[in-house]
């Protein structure tokens, strides 16, 4: 079985095994929400759709670097 987190927290590289995460980029997500915020007072019917990107970060509990699994 694997396993995965998600918002890669600090303590997930300290569980046993160390816990794989999609970390979503919590900083940058916060800097993007107000940017647009401040730019939504200045026009009202302003709106907006935003991707953002994601990063693996693969640790033992999806197996792979115990070898269980094939990259």
């Amino acid at each position: 079985m694997a396993i995965i987190g998600c918002d890669n927290q600090f303590f997930c590289a300290y569980t046993d095994p160390s816990l794989t995460s999609v970390d979503l980029h919590p900083e940058e997500m916060a800097q993007s929400a107000v940017r647009e915020l401040l730019l939504a007072r200045e026009s009202s019917s302003r709106s907006f759709a935003m991707v953002r990107d994601a990063t693996l970060v693969i640790r033992e509990s999806c197996g792979a670097q115990l070898g269980f699994r094939k990259l």
